[in-house]
C-alpha cells in the first residue's frame, strides 16, 4: 500500500469518527432528537453540496496543473 493510499484511508476514517462524534454530541449533550438533528442537517445540504463542488474542482485543477508541470 502506498503512503498516499494510507493517507486517504486515514482521512476517511477521520471523517467517519467526526460524524459519529457529532451525532453523539447532539444526542447526549444537546438533548436533540433524531428529527431535530435531521432538520438541522437538511438546512446544511445546499451549503455542503456547494462546498463539496468547490473542493473537488480545486482538487481536479491541482491534478491537471501537476500533470502539465511534469
Amino acid at each position: 500500500m502506498k503512503a498516499t493510499d494510507a493517507l486517504k484511508v486515514l482521512v476517511m476514517l477521520l471523517f467517519a469518527i467526526l460524524a459519529v462524534a457529532l451525532i453523539c454530541y447532539a444526542k447526549v449533550d444537546l438533548g436533540m432528537s433524531w428529527e431535530q438533528i435531521t432538520a438541522k442537517v437538511e438546512g446544511w445540504n445546499s451549503n455542503l453540496i456547494t462546498l463539496g463542488l468547490v473542493v473537488w474542482s480545486v482538487v481536479i485543477t491541482l491534478v491537471i496543473a501537476n500533470r502539465r508541470g511534469n
